[in-house]
């Protein structure tokens, strides 16, 4: 059996919160809309009987950052990393996604990221704060 993060967070270069949506509704299915404000749209699916919340924000570094929070372990995604892989395999678009884990207790870079493109992945420092 896999084992899931708690949850997938990733970033997505140039694209708008549409495109996002389009991509996860192909893998999870009909997002319904929740009240939101401002740049970060809330979400809500349900897969296998499981509730998905989904938040997406625009803007989230710098103007060109989408960020796409799933906060689940019950993603069709293990990590980060094969959410990332999967978005880019689907928009073509260059992806980031933490190296580590967001424990600080064991000692993670927090600037350390992989990036996705059409290079290949690479690790990159990136330093979103």
């Amino acid at each position: 059996m896999t084992t899931h993060q708690p949850d997938v967070e990733i970033y997505v270069k140039d694209a708008s919160v549409d495109e996002v949506v389009g991509w996860l509704e192909k893998r999870l299915g009909a997002l319904a809309a929740e009240p939101s404000r401002g740049a970060m749209k809330h979400y809500r699916v349900e897969r296998d009987g499981e509730a998905i919340p989904v938040r997406i924000m625009s803007g989230a570094v710098g103007k060109a950052w989408t960020c796409v929070w799933l906060d689940s372990p019950a993603t069709p995604w293990a990590d980060d990393l094969a959410c990332g892989r999967d978005c880019f395999a689907v928009l073509g678009k260059e992806v980031r996604v933490s190296a580590g884990s967001c424990d600080e207790d064991r000692g993670d870079d927090p600037d350390a990221f992989i990036r996705i493109n059409a290079d290949g992945e690479k690790p990159v420092t990136w330093k979103t704060a």
